[in-house]
């Protein structure tokens, strides 16, 4: 998977086992020029990663059926999505969720409730340190 070139709207796949948290955030994305697709089941986020082809992954850590953790190294081990950036979102706070979260393959981890402009500001920065991690 690739960073999305000048045109092309970034799409983002969020995934949290909270149906209306997903559904809000990926309207606020809309609102912002994203294209996301919302996935409140984590036993479909393969599927629909395979699918959808996400630029960007935004996961909450916490869910009943998957962990965002086995998750994260799940999609880590699918072809082409070894380098997708992948963003926890998440109530879960401290050092350790961090260490977790960087070791099964998160990018960055941030915490709920997440200012938009914080959010934004992480995608555009995971983006852009893949686009350069491709030119060299």
């Amino acid at each position: 998977m690739t960073a999305p070139t000048e045109g092309v709207r970034t799409r983002v796949l969020v995934v949290d086992d909270d149906g209306d948290t997903a559904a809000s955030l990926g309207l606020l994305l809309t609102h912002q020029g994203y294209e996301p697709r919302a996935v409140a089941d984590a036993t479909q986020v393969v599927t629909q990663a395979r699918q959808f082809s996400p630029h960007v992954i935004l996961m909450d850590l916490a869910m009943p059926t998957i962990s965002g953790f086995e998750l994260a190294r799940l999609i880590r081990t699918e072809p082409g999505f070894a380098d997708v950036p992948l963003l926890a979102v998440s109530g879960l706070t401290g050092g350790k969720y961090l260490d977790r979260a960087m070791q099964a393959g998160f990018n960055c981890l941030l915490v709920k409730p997440v200012p938009f402009a914080e959010l934004h500001q992480a995608i555009m920065a995971l983006l852009q340190k893949q686009i350069g991690a491709s030119d060299n």
